[in-house]
Protein backbone atom coordinates (compact mmCIF):
# COMPACT_ATOMS: atom_id res chain seq x y z
CA UNK A 1 0.00 0.00 0.00
CA UNK A 2 2.70 2.58 0.78
CA UNK A 3 4.52 1.66 -2.30
CA UNK A 4 1.54 2.22 -4.21
CA UNK A 5 0.91 5.98 -2.70
CA UNK A 6 4.75 6.32 -3.64
CA UNK A 7 4.16 6.10 -6.75
CA UNK A 8 0.85 7.73 -7.20
CA UNK A 9 2.50 10.67 -5.48
CA UNK A 10 5.59 9.81 -7.83
CA UNK A 11 3.41 10.33 -11.12
CA UNK A 12 1.49 13.26 -9.95
CA UNK A 13 4.74 15.20 -9.72
CA UNK A 14 5.96 14.05 -12.65
CA UNK A 15 2.92 15.13 -14.50
CA UNK A 16 2.90 18.77 -12.56
CA UNK A 17 6.05 18.79 -14.24
CA UNK A 18 4.86 18.30 -17.87
CA UNK A 19 1.93 20.30 -17.45
CA UNK A 20 3.89 23.54 -16.21
CA UNK A 21 7.07 22.71 -18.95
CA UNK A 22 4.23 22.51 -21.78
CA UNK A 23 2.84 25.36 -20.69
CA UNK A 24 6.05 27.21 -20.39
CA UNK A 25 6.91 26.39 -24.21
CA UNK A 26 3.53 27.08 -25.81
CA UNK A 27 2.67 29.56 -27.79
CA UNK A 28 -0.13 32.25 -27.58
CA UNK A 29 -1.57 31.11 -30.52
CA UNK A 30 -1.85 27.26 -29.04
CA UNK A 31 -3.13 28.75 -25.81
CA UNK A 32 -5.56 30.82 -27.38
CA UNK A 33 -6.80 28.35 -29.46
CA UNK A 34 -7.11 25.98 -26.94
CA UNK A 35 -9.40 28.68 -24.71
CA UNK A 36 -11.80 28.75 -27.97
CA UNK A 37 -11.90 25.25 -28.32
CA UNK A 38 -12.86 24.68 -24.07
CA UNK A 39 -15.47 27.27 -24.68
CA UNK A 40 -16.84 26.15 -27.46
CA UNK A 41 -17.57 22.28 -25.98
CA UNK A 42 -18.92 24.44 -22.15
CA UNK A 43 -15.88 23.95 -20.19
CA UNK A 44 -16.43 27.79 -19.16
CA UNK A 45 -14.21 27.25 -15.91
CA UNK A 46 -11.01 25.78 -17.63
CA UNK A 47 -11.51 28.21 -21.11
CA UNK A 48 -11.96 31.31 -18.78
CA UNK A 49 -8.34 30.50 -17.00
CA UNK A 50 -6.61 28.98 -20.55
CA UNK A 51 -8.00 32.68 -21.47
CA UNK A 52 -6.30 34.64 -18.84
CA UNK A 53 -3.14 32.96 -19.76
CA UNK A 54 -3.45 34.12 -23.60
CA UNK A 55 -4.27 37.58 -22.61
CA UNK A 56 -0.92 37.61 -19.87
CA UNK A 57 0.67 35.90 -22.68
CA UNK A 58 -0.12 38.17 -25.38
CA UNK A 59 0.83 41.14 -23.50
CA UNK A 60 4.14 40.31 -22.27
CA UNK A 61 5.01 39.01 -25.30
CA UNK A 62 3.66 41.46 -28.07
CA UNK A 63 2.30 44.42 -25.94
CA UNK A 64 -0.49 46.12 -24.95
CA UNK A 65 -1.53 47.97 -27.87
CA UNK A 66 -1.55 44.93 -30.11
CA UNK A 67 -4.48 42.98 -31.83
CA UNK A 68 -3.45 39.73 -30.36
CA UNK A 69 -4.33 41.24 -26.56
CA UNK A 70 -7.65 42.65 -28.05
CA UNK A 71 -8.27 39.32 -29.39
CA UNK A 72 -7.48 37.38 -26.11
CA UNK A 73 -9.65 40.17 -23.92
CA UNK A 74 -12.49 39.61 -26.42
CA UNK A 75 -13.04 35.59 -25.63
CA UNK A 76 -11.79 36.31 -21.65
CA UNK A 77 -15.08 39.30 -21.84
CA UNK A 78 -17.15 36.14 -24.12
CA UNK A 79 -16.62 33.42 -21.93
CA UNK A 80 -16.93 35.97 -18.41
CA UNK A 81 -20.22 37.08 -20.86
CA UNK A 82 -21.47 33.59 -20.71
CA UNK A 83 -21.15 32.95 -17.40
CA UNK A 84 -23.13 35.99 -16.20
CA UNK A 85 -20.66 38.52 -15.25
CA UNK A 86 -21.95 41.37 -17.76
CA UNK A 87 -20.24 44.40 -16.10
CA UNK A 88 -17.16 42.34 -16.39
CA UNK A 89 -17.21 41.61 -19.93
CA UNK A 90 -18.34 45.00 -20.88
CA UNK A 91 -15.01 46.14 -19.14
CA UNK A 92 -12.78 44.25 -21.31
CA UNK A 93 -15.07 44.50 -24.09
CA UNK A 94 -14.38 48.43 -23.64
CA UNK A 95 -10.35 47.53 -23.42
CA UNK A 96 -10.45 45.64 -26.66
CA UNK A 97 -12.31 48.47 -28.22
CA UNK A 98 -9.59 51.34 -27.08
CA UNK A 99 -7.34 48.75 -28.69
CA UNK A 100 -8.92 48.53 -31.93
CA UNK A 101 -10.09 51.58 -32.33
CA UNK A 102 -5.98 52.94 -32.16
CA UNK A 103 -4.90 50.16 -34.43
CA UNK A 104 -7.48 49.52 -36.79
CA UNK A 105 -9.77 53.15 -36.93
CA UNK A 106 -13.21 53.97 -35.81
CA UNK A 107 -14.71 52.22 -39.39
CA UNK A 108 -13.16 49.31 -39.04
CA UNK A 109 -15.51 46.13 -38.78
CA UNK A 110 -14.26 44.39 -36.11
CA UNK A 111 -14.59 47.91 -34.49
CA UNK A 112 -18.23 47.90 -35.55
CA UNK A 113 -19.14 44.36 -34.05
CA UNK A 114 -17.74 45.64 -30.64
CA UNK A 115 -19.19 48.33 -30.17
CA UNK A 116 -22.43 46.57 -31.27
CA UNK A 117 -21.30 43.56 -28.00
CA UNK A 118 -20.82 46.09 -26.00
CA UNK A 119 -24.53 47.72 -26.69
CA UNK A 120 -25.90 43.99 -26.55
CA UNK A 121 -23.87 44.06 -22.97
CA UNK A 122 -26.04 47.42 -22.09
CA UNK A 123 -29.69 46.27 -23.21
CA UNK A 124 -29.34 43.68 -21.11
CA UNK A 125 -28.74 45.55 -18.14
CA UNK A 126 -31.84 47.24 -19.46
CA UNK A 127 -29.15 50.62 -20.04
CA UNK A 128 -31.30 51.59 -23.04
CA UNK A 129 -29.30 55.04 -23.30
CA UNK A 130 -26.27 53.96 -22.87
CA UNK A 131 -27.18 50.74 -25.62
CA UNK A 132 -28.60 53.04 -28.50
CA UNK A 133 -25.77 55.14 -28.03
CA UNK A 134 -23.40 52.55 -29.21
CA UNK A 135 -25.95 51.18 -31.75
CA UNK A 136 -26.13 54.67 -33.18
CA UNK A 137 -22.09 55.11 -33.16
CA UNK A 138 -21.53 51.27 -34.47
CA UNK A 139 -23.92 52.74 -37.19
CA UNK A 140 -22.76 55.65 -38.22
CA UNK A 141 -19.09 54.22 -38.23
CA UNK A 142 -20.43 51.61 -40.57
CA UNK A 143 -22.05 54.34 -42.98
CA UNK A 144 -19.19 56.15 -42.93
CA UNK A 145 -16.77 53.32 -44.07
CA UNK A 146 -18.73 53.29 -47.55
CA UNK A 147 -17.75 49.95 -47.86
CA UNK A 148 -19.33 47.86 -50.82
CA UNK A 149 -20.22 45.22 -48.37
CA UNK A 150 -23.34 46.91 -46.80
CA UNK A 151 -23.64 43.73 -44.77
CA UNK A 152 -21.57 45.77 -41.73
CA UNK A 153 -24.79 47.89 -41.35
CA UNK A 154 -26.71 44.80 -40.29
CA UNK A 155 -25.35 44.10 -36.65
CA UNK A 156 -26.04 47.51 -35.57
CA UNK A 157 -29.23 48.25 -37.54
CA UNK A 158 -30.87 44.84 -35.75
CA UNK A 159 -29.63 46.31 -32.46
CA UNK A 160 -31.75 49.21 -33.09
CA UNK A 161 -34.84 47.61 -34.05
CA UNK A 162 -34.85 45.12 -30.95
CA UNK A 163 -34.58 48.48 -28.72
CA UNK A 164 -37.36 49.98 -30.70
CA UNK A 165 -39.45 46.58 -30.44
CA UNK A 166 -38.69 46.38 -26.60
CA UNK A 167 -39.55 50.86 -26.10
CA UNK A 168 -42.87 50.49 -28.36
CA UNK A 169 -41.51 52.71 -31.15
CA UNK A 170 -42.92 50.66 -33.71
CA UNK A 171 -42.14 53.31 -36.59
CA UNK A 172 -38.79 53.50 -36.27
CA UNK A 173 -38.34 49.43 -35.87
CA UNK A 174 -40.19 49.18 -39.14
CA UNK A 175 -37.78 51.46 -41.05
CA UNK A 176 -34.81 49.26 -39.50
CA UNK A 177 -36.72 45.79 -40.24
CA UNK A 178 -37.29 47.45 -44.32
CA UNK A 179 -33.48 48.31 -44.14
CA UNK A 180 -32.48 44.26 -43.12
CA UNK A 181 -34.90 42.82 -45.36
CA UNK A 182 -33.26 45.30 -48.53
CA UNK A 183 -29.24 44.15 -47.46
CA UNK A 184 -29.77 40.70 -46.47
CA UNK A 185 -31.71 38.66 -49.31
CA UNK A 186 -28.24 39.56 -51.23
CA UNK A 187 -25.90 37.45 -49.10
CA UNK A 188 -28.05 34.33 -48.07
CA UNK A 189 -25.83 32.79 -50.82
CA UNK A 190 -22.69 33.46 -48.89
CA UNK A 191 -24.01 33.53 -45.49
CA UNK A 192 -27.23 31.20 -45.31
CA UNK A 193 -27.72 32.18 -41.51
CA UNK A 194 -29.40 35.18 -42.50
CA UNK A 195 -32.34 33.65 -43.48
CA UNK A 196 -33.23 33.16 -40.28
CA UNK A 197 -32.76 36.67 -39.37
CA UNK A 198 -35.26 37.27 -42.60
CA UNK A 199 -37.40 35.05 -41.46
CA UNK A 200 -37.19 36.25 -37.91
CA UNK A 201 -37.78 40.05 -39.24
CA UNK A 202 -41.24 38.96 -41.51
CA UNK A 203 -42.77 37.72 -38.82
CA UNK A 204 -41.76 40.61 -36.78
CA UNK A 205 -43.35 42.85 -39.07
CA UNK A 206 -46.83 40.66 -39.28
CA UNK A 207 -47.39 40.83 -36.00
CA UNK A 208 -46.33 44.67 -35.86
CA UNK A 209 -48.78 45.06 -38.09
CA UNK A 210 -51.72 42.80 -36.78
CA UNK A 211 -51.20 44.70 -33.69
CA UNK A 212 -51.59 48.20 -35.64
CA UNK A 213 -54.88 46.84 -37.44
CA UNK A 214 -56.23 45.97 -34.19
CA UNK A 215 -55.18 49.56 -32.92
CA UNK A 216 -56.81 51.43 -35.49
CA UNK A 217 -60.65 49.11 -34.92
Amino acid sequence: MKTLVVMVGTMAVLLSFVVTSFAGSTTWKEIYAGACELNKTGNCVEALDRGHLAAQQAEQRFGANTINFAKSLDLVAEISRTQGDLAGAAHLYNRSLAIQEKILGPLHPRVIKTLCTLADLNAQQNRIFEARALYEKALAAAQKANRADDLVLIGPISGLAKLDKACGNHVQCRQHYEQILAICPRYTKYQPNLSALISETLQDLKEMSAVHAALVR
